[in-house]
């Protein structure tokens, strides 16, 4: 024969709470590492939010003010006019840029035209740079920085789409290093332009000429 005991009805259920607050004790434990780690990403997120501001401020000021450059990738709009420092080299805001894969001659350097005649094919190279840069937004995509610390850039205007290449076919430059120019350099030999109506010493040349001279 087996004993049946009632169990009274407020027993049972101050057992059951035992039960269910333990469970929640148990689950409380459990998740608080969770919500520790939830609090800590909500206030980095703020913090970052914060700098994120600021660098958009800080940012947005320089940039009215003509100091920085906007950077798409390895596209950089230059934002303040740019100055022609010889036949391949510009300077804006500061910076150094060297006109990428050509190379003019330098600033005092003469030619000899198709009568044995000399002429200052240096001013007329830095002449010809300065026109092409003065009108219209310049955009210069850099590549790489040379042992001077010059950015190795190609340059255009809105309607000039290549300034090097210019250059180049027009016979104020050589095709230099990369040889990305090569055939502007051929077209320009051909037609005899700039410095290809006559003699001339190669810039790099002339740079080492001078170098041993002084």
């Amino acid at each position: 024969m087996v004993d049946v005991v009632f169990v009274p009805r407020s027993r049972w259920r101050r057992a059951h709470w035992r039960i269910a607050g333990g469970r929640r004790r148990v689950r409380a434990r459990t998740l608080r590492p969770l919500r520790t780690v939830k609090r800590l990403l909500r206030r980095l997120a703020h913090i970052w939010g914060l700098v994120a501001l600021a660098g958009l401020v800080v940012g947005a000021v320089l940039l009215s003010l003509g100091y920085v450059q906007e950077i798409r990738g390895q596209r950089v709009t230059l934002r303040v006019a740019a100055v022609a420092i010889d036949g391949d080299s510009l300077r804006t805001g500061g910076k150094d840029i060297r006109m990428l894969g050509i190379d003019a001659p330098e600033l005092f350097q003469t030619c000899r035209d198709a009568h044995g005649g000399s002429w200052a094919c240096g001013r007329e190279a830095h002449g010809r740079l300065r026109a092409l840069v003065a009108f219209g937004k310049l955009e210069c995509s850099a590549s790489s920085t040379d042992r001077y610390g010059r950015t190795l850039a190609t340059c255009a205007t809105g309607s000039v789409p290549d300034i090097g290449e210019v250059m180049v076919r027009e016979g104020y430059a050589v095709s230099f290093m990369s040889g990305r120019y090569w055939l502007a350099e051929l077209d320009a030999r051909w037609n005899r332009r700039g410095i290809w109506r006559g003699r001339f010493d190669r810039p790099q040349d002339w740079r080492r000429g001078a170098r041993s001279a002084g």
